[in-house]
């Protein structure tokens, strides 16, 4: 999962008391950030249980975000909403993919939907979708006196161009993983 995981960070950016949406986003791929950095680091994935994307670095992970955003929002709700965030990855990606658990554990878990471009690009798009409607929602509503017309069009406008970009790149990632899976060059 790779949009799914914004589109939950703006889902969570909508809550009251909610940390800023730069580390939501974060938050949300830390894992994902943690493998890349790990590959880069050693040329090869970690062990089973000791991967990012396994429970005891997830949980160190929504431990650090949850005290930063605690720290940032000076509540404990914005340091639990950075922690969901970085929760979350696991059992979003447990849809998607195949997951390990924890040292000893079982290996990898998951639904493995990467495998059907389809039903992966309809449940991440829907999810940042549904993330996105629930952003948009927390935004305060423009005062009669407050921006003009011409800046109303412009924060929407922009505000639809992220989703836009968010489905084309969900519609990218889905093309990609369909022709890898189905060995296409």
């Amino acid at each position: 999962m790779y949009v799914g995981h914004v589109g939950i960070a703006l889902g969570l950016r909508g809550a009251r008391s909610a940390p800023p949406l730069w580390l939501l986003v974060v938050a949300s791929q830390l894992p994902d950030w943690g493998d890349a950095l790990l590959q880069l680091a050693s040329n090869r994935t970690a062990d089973a249980g000791w991967s990012p994307h396994g429970f005891p670095l997830v949980g160190l992970g929504a431990l650090g975000a949850g005290l930063i955003g605690a720290r940032i929002t000076r509540s404990w709700r914005g340091g639990a909403l950075a922690a969901l965030a970085c929760v979350s990855h696991w059992a979003a990606d447990y849809l998607t993919g195949y997951k390990p658990t924890w040292p000893g554990g079982p290996v990898d878990v998951g639904l493995g939907w990467y495998g059907h471009a389809t039903r992966d690009f309809l449940l991440e798009s829907g999810i940042a979708f549904a993330g996105w409607v629930l952003w948009r929602r927390s935004l305060p509503a423009f005062a009669p006196a407050g921006p003009t017309r011409g800046q109303v069009w412009w924060d929407a406008g922009l505000a639809w161009g992220m989703l836009g970009v968010l489905f084309t790149l969900q519609f990218a990632v889905d093309v990609v993983m369909s022709h890898h899976t189905m060995g296409l060059p």
